[in-house]
């Protein structure tokens, strides 16, 4: 089954247009709804913004 027949299938089965069908396929395979990867993504923008005071801490010693 080709990819576009596949979104049709969804979308169908869905009662959603086609592109809203991808929509929702794509949001699922990169943003899953697992605690795991929540958690993930909460420790991940922690060491981001903990970078980003460094460097601004960094930057005001100059």
């Amino acid at each position: 089954m080709a990819c576009t027949d596949a979104l049709q299938h969804v979308a169908n089965a869905a009662g959603v247009a086609p592109r809203h069908a991808q929509h929702l396929a794509l949001r699922k395979f990169y943003y899953p709804d697992t605690l795991d990867w929540k958690e993930l993504v909460i420790a991940r923008g922690r060491q981001v913004i903990q970078q980003a005071l460094c460097g601004l801490a960094q930057e005001s010693e100059v």
